[in-house]
């Protein structure tokens, strides 16, 4: 019992120094040879195991993603220092919680920014791209539409009723009935957005449009989602990803390869 407990606060203290040692070495971002080899004499003093780490290393892993993510985007250096990172705790990517999607997200808008632009596979999505064209982006999206939708039935004024028999009852009083009509932005069809060198186009069950840059009047961005007002078109397009960011900085960065 006394053995089971020295071990048990041993293996207490020895976290608690882990832990700072680990935090203190990562508030750079990365780990040195030596900074990784106090850490080892930590482990090694205290006879910590794996078992003792893995919620330590998963908030300081954790901590060094958001660190590098402040800027909103991954830079290759920063890629790096966090595969080495995960390397050093010896952990699967399962154990330490890793955001693959959202590190996709942030690396890839660390290459627009240095003007790489993405590439994918669209094999399986059936579109069928022309001469010289790249896909560039493919995501889950709603494509919307404004549609005029009566919310509610209003009655006003001062009514009553009379009971008349079991079940029955008379109405008396005034009984004013109004519609209430507005436009609302309302969901038409779900499927692909998808962006190449040439076009962005939407391809769902319903619905199915591809707009070459060159007929691009507008685009914004709001609430509702992108708004592409296309040359020839009266009615603009709305089309809702799952994500904004990375869609919005290829469009950008395509059609403003200067800025």
């Amino acid at each position: 019992m006394l053995n089971f407990i020295t071990k048990y606060l041993a293996v207490k203290k020895g976290r608690k120094e882990y832990d700072a040692k680990l935090t203190q070495a990562l508030r750079d971002g990365t780990l040195t040879s030596d900074e990784k080899q106090e850490l080892k004499d930590v482990l090694e003093h205290y006879g910590l195991e794996k078992k003792d780490l893995i919620a330590i290393q998963q908030k300081a892993f954790a901590m060094t993603f958001q660190q590098s993510i402040s800027d909103k985007k991954i830079t290759d250096d920063e890629k790096i220092a966090l595969e080495a990172l995960i390397n050093f705790f010896g952990l699967s990517l399962e154990e330490i919680r890793f955001d693959q999607r959202s590190f996709n997200k942030f690396y890839t808008l660390g290459l627009l920014e240095k003007g790489i632009f993405p590439q994918m596979n669209n094999a399986d999505t059936g579109l069928i791209l022309k001469k010289d064209e790249t896909m560039y982006w493919l995501c889950a999206a709603q494509a919307k539409k404004h549609k005029s939708v009566t919310q509610r039935v209003n009655y006003g004024g001062l009514t009553g009723s009379v009971r008349i028999a079991k079940g029955l009852r008379y109405r008396v009083g005034s009984l004013n009935v109004s519609r209430v009509t507005s436009d609302v932005v309302a969901v038409e069809d779900i499927g692909l957005f998808w962006i190449t060198n040439k076009r962005i186009g939407f391809k769902g069950a319903k619905k199915d449009f591809a707009v070459p840059y060159e007929k691009i009047l507008s685009f914004d961005v709001t609430p509702a989602g992108m708004i592409i007002a296309k040359d020839g078109r009266e009615t603009p397009y709305i089309i809702a990803p799952d994500d904004f960011d990375v869609p919005c900085a290829i469009i950008s960065k395509v059609m403003n390869p200067g800025e």
